[in-house]
C-alpha cells in the first residue's frame, strides 16, 4: 500500500495488518498515529502481550481473534478474545474496560 492507502485506514485494520505482516511501512502508520502507548511496542514487535497492554496493542500484537465474547454491565465492559493457532490449541485473553487483564491456554 501506498503512504496515502496507509493513511486511509483505519488503526484496528493497520493493526490486525501489522500483526500479521510485520511491515515496516504500516508499523511507522500506526506510530505516527500516537494511539499505542510507548511501552507497548517492544510486545507487539515480538508477537506478545502483557497485563496492562491496551486492546489496541493486543489487536497490533496478536491480530484479530477467531470470536469475542462480550459482556456489558455496571462494571463496565469484560471482552473474552478467542485465538485459535495452527496446532489446534485456543487461547483465550481478557480485556477489561479496554485492558488485558488475563490470559489463558
Amino acid at each position: 500500500m501506498s503512504p496515502s492507502q496507509l493513511q486511509g485506514q483505519n488503526t484496528i485494520t493497520l493493526c490486525n495488518a501489522y500483526a500479521t505482516t510485520k511491515s515496516k511501512k504500516i508499523r511507522d502508520e500506526i506510530y505516527r498515529r500516537r494511539e499505542i502507548k510507548e511501552s507497548e511496542w517492544e510486545a507487539i514487535d515480538s508477537g506478545s502481550i502483557f497485563i496492562g497492554m491496551s486492546e489496541l496493542g493486543l489487536i497490533c500484537s496478536f491480530g484479530f481473534p477467531y470470536d469475542i465474547n462480550q459482556s456489558v454491565g455496571i462494571w463496565g465492559k469484560h471482552s473474552q478474545y478467542v485465538y485459535h493457532n495452527s496446532y489446534e490449541s485456543v487461547m483465550y485473553v481478557y480485556v477489561e474496560n479496554g485492558f488485558v487483564t488475563s490470559w489463558q491456554k
